[in-house]
């Protein structure tokens, strides 16, 4: 009798776990799903909030003070990035079964926009801060071509259909 019941134990249990598995799995991406979606639309609102600001500063409202406070946001969120590529980078290497001990250390490096490669944690994160900066940063454009984009555009409301 107790050979019966050990006989089949392992097999529930085995199905047991690859059902917990399973579900476990699924789980973790639904959760990174929702996580990602989350960061994304922060990061939307940070961008589309600066915009406004930057409006209303135009108009001459005084929005300093907020202007701040959405910046330090927006660095915030390319600082993350930032960890995220350089760490991207090392597990990528490390699944290409490079191994960090003593005798092995990962290097990353980085060209900055000088075209100088650039090594070290601290540079390595200056370089993909200030990428991502400029990347997403407010530029300037001239007023004749801002002009001359608007003219194209209809100035009436449609009505929703």
């Amino acid at each position: 009798m107790s050979s019966e019941v050990w006989g089949r134990t392992p097999g529930i249990i085995s199905e047991w776990w690859e059902w917990v598995k399973d579900r476990f799995r699924s789980f973790l991406q639904d959760a990174s799903r929702a996580a990602a979606r989350e960061k994304k639309s922060d990061f939307m609102q940070l961008q589309s909030k600066l915009q406004r600001l930057f409006e209303l500063e135009l108009r001459g409202w005084e929005v300093d003070d907020e202007l701040e406070e959405t910046r330090k946001g927006l660095a915030e969120h390319f600082r993350e990035e930032s960890r995220k590529i350089i760490f991207r980078t090392r597990t990528e290497n490390l699944e290409k079964d490079e191994k960090c001990n003593s005798a092995h250390t990962l290097l990353v490096e980085f060209r900055d926009s000088e075209g100088n490669l650039q090594s070290g944690k601290e540079h390595v994160m200056r370089v993909v801060t200030d990428f991502y900066g400029k990347l997403y940063s407010l530029k300037s454009s001239e007023r004749s071509q801002v002009d001359s984009f608007l003219k194209c555009i209809s100035k009436t409301l449609r009505p929703s259909l």
